[in-house]
């Protein structure tokens, strides 16, 4: 579109000094809203963003929003942690074995753990029995002795895990036990220590009906 003379716009209604602004400069008012977007959405992530204190990989298994809820948020205040620039994250993976393998697991799934493993974003882990084996398999959990005395919890001898004790919490998932190790590289040592410690005593408050 031409632009027109100074005059011919002068002597234009207003809609059509708004349609001709409009119709001309168009790009460039698209471009300004698009820095600004930009702009704004930048500065919102900056002001809520949350720095994560404990990560929690859920594996196989579903959590209903009181249970989220129980593992997150209300964890972080019973340990007077500010939940307004802090979070529990959760990550949730699903681990699959591959058709007529055996106990071999699928590629994808030995992938995404070995990434988040490097990357430091797995603290407490709770999972199903075939999570579990492909955990303990690969090396990638503690011992729990380091954050559990009741040697009542382990079973079968090993101790990089502990079996959960039938809960409310969990009852979604069915009669199947609910594990729950620590990575072997967590870097949340003491919070995962005072979270294994809230969980049981919360799972203890809140049995199986």
């Amino acid at each position: 579109m031409n632009e027109i003379p100074e005059n011919a716009f002068k002597n234009m209604s207003l809609n059509q000094k708004i349609e001709y602004i409009f119709d001309y400069y168009k790009f460039h008012i698209g471009a300004v809203l698009l820095v600004i977007a930009i702009i704004i959405y930048i500065f919102h992530g900056i002001i809520t963003h949350k720095d994560s204190a404990i990560n929690i990989t859920v594996s196989n298994l579903y959590l209903d929003s009181e249970t989220e809820s129980l593992i997150t948020d209300s964890f972080l205040k019973s340990q007077n942690i500010d939940t307004n620039k802090n979070k529990a994250e959760i990550y949730s993976i699903s681990v699959t074995k591959e058709d007529n393998a055996g106990s071999e697991y699928t590629y994808a799934s030995q992938m995404k753990l070995m990434t988040m493993t490097t990357a430091e974003q797995i603290d407490v882990i709770l999972m199903d029995k075939n999570s579990y084996e492909l955990f303990s398999s690969e090396g990638y959990l503690s011992d729990m002795k380091e954050y559990v005395s009741d040697d009542a919890l382990f079973t079968d001898g090993k101790t990089d895990h502990i079996i959960l004790p039938a809960s409310k919490y969990f009852s979604d998932n069915g009669p199947n036990d609910i594990y729950l190790a620590v990575a072997g590289n967590t870097p949340h040592k003491e919070l995962t220590a005072a979270f294994i410690k809230y969980l049981l005593s919360s799972i203890a408050e809140n049995p199986a009906q």
